[in-house]
């Protein structure tokens, strides 16, 4: 069994924000408080140390006490952020999760890492009953080699990258609202609208 000393969690903070405006969005605040702050709350009790990947604002990220990174190349989307990120990884095992996630739920890593009972699973991934949350995924440390030459022959998916590994899809429709995404001024104001207590 995993766990937590095995999984270093990675959060990508690393995209334009262009449906926000161009605006750091795991910056902008939820009940007062960036949404970067939801995350690392929620998910710093389930891994053993976090990194951040962002290409923006990177000392005002530094102010989590955390590992702060930037792409290693321009353009490369979600996995360039992983890609720099796992150099700064020391554990077996990391988990990835957007850095617009403020409802992460507090069990998601472990629900993962517990259907690892095989040797040649490198990447496990929820599915929340209607969508595979391919950016929520437990990985091996070890598959940092692979990502690189998938990056380097041009190609970007994060699904095609999964694809070409030995991948297992966790079902967890109980824990949709762990993948909501705010990626709007208007998601964020609806969000806003919610009570701090929600998840």
């Amino acid at each position: 069994m995993i766990t937590r000393d095995d999984i270093t969690g990675i959060v990508l903070c690393g995209g334009r924000g262009t449906r926000m405006g161009g605006a750091e969005k795991a910056l902008q605040l939820l009940h007062g408080r960036p949404l970067v702050a939801h995350v690392l709350e929620r998910l710093q009790p389930q891994v053993v140390a976090v990194v951040i990947s962002a290409n923006r604002e990177a000392p005002a990220y530094a102010t989590y006490r955390v590992a702060v990174v930037q792409d290693l190349a321009d353009d490369q989307g979600p996995l360039g952020g992983l890609q720099s990120a796992l150099r700064h990884v020391h554990t077996p095992w990391f988990f990835c999760c957007p850095g617009d996630a403020p409802f992460l739920d507090p069990q998601l890593v472990e629900s993962l890492a517990r259907h690892v009972d095989q040797p040649d699973i490198t990447i496990v991934y929820p599915y929340d009953g209607e969508h595979h949350q391919h950016l929520f995924l437990l990985g091996r440390t070890a598959l940092a080699a692979s990502l690189d030459l998938y990056l380097a022959s041009g190609q970007r998916s994060v699904h095609g990258f999964i694809d070409t590994h030995q991948a297992l899809c966790v079902p967890l429709p109980g824990i949709t609202e762990s993948f909501t995404n705010i990626n709007t001024g208007i998601e964020l104001a609806a969000a806003n609208q919610v009570p701090a207590s929600r998840g």
